[in-house]
């Protein structure tokens, strides 16, 4: 049975008759072209960035990645377990468990939440990861340029992308000491997590830049210490 189209691809093309395509999403803000296998099952087609924009590029590199999922499946592992999107979604939970039980502060808890729930992921499709083990350990170092180019245009926004009303005031670039507490965040999550739990094996080496007077005098931009 031919695969049905969705809207919300932008283009789709089959490279092996009812087993593998590759695809480009009409709503990701990246170009990137993805490859799709089927695999049966609840969940039905394992997709994994191709990480190029070059169709010809994503051809050859959609067979290397068909050959790891089958070699996957196979081996009776579970890929898609590893994604960025859960273990994100993962800590976000345990954070909120840790407000309920009044050692991590809400405040707090809600920063954390929207860096793992909207940042993280934000830049993670940015740079085309999808997996954990997509990430190159340098891969965070160019965290702090994509929050203060294009990352603080996510903030304030709905599900659908658009500000909210009483959100316009987010609208702009960070602080650096804002950033800073952000990477400790994810150096945090790494750390109590991901290396933890042995799905990473070292935490990224994400240096604080040292804020101005002007930003060290704002309340509001404080240090962040891990709780």
């Amino acid at each position: 049975m031919a695969r049905k189209v969705s809207k919300s691809y932008a283009a789709m093309v089959e490279l092996i008759p009812d087993r593998l395509w590759i695809l480009k999403y009409a709503n990701k803000r990246s170009q990137y072209w993805y490859c799709s296998v089927y695999t049966g099952g609840s969940r039905k087609y394992n997709e994994r960035s191709l990480k190029t924009e070059d169709e010809s590029v994503a051809r050859d590199k959609a067979y290397e990645k068909y050959a790891d999922i089958v070699s996957e499946i196979k081996s009776g592992t579970t890929p898609t377990r590893k994604t960025i999107q859960n273990y994100c979604q993962r800590w976000i939970r345990i954070q909120e468990e840790r407000v309920g039980g009044g050692k991590l502060s809400p405040s707090l808890g809600r920063a954390k939440r929207n860096t793992f729930s909207l940042l993280v992921p934000g830049y993670a499709e940015f740079r085309g990861w999808k997996y954990l083990k997509d990430i190159p350990l340098e891969g965070w170092n160019g965290y702090r340029e994509w929050r203060m180019s294009e990352g603080w245009k996510l903030v304030g926004t709905d599900e659908n992308g658009k500000v909210r009303k009483n959100a316009r005031h987010l609208q702009q670039a960070p602080k650096n000491a804002t950033v800073n507490r952000e990477e400790s965040m994810i150096k945090e999550w790494y750390r109590n997590l991901l290396v933890e739990e042995g799905v990473v094996q070292k935490v990224p080496v994400l240096k604080p830049v040292k804020a101005t007077k002007e930003e060290f005098d704002n309340r509001k931009n404080r240090s962040y210490t891990a709780e």
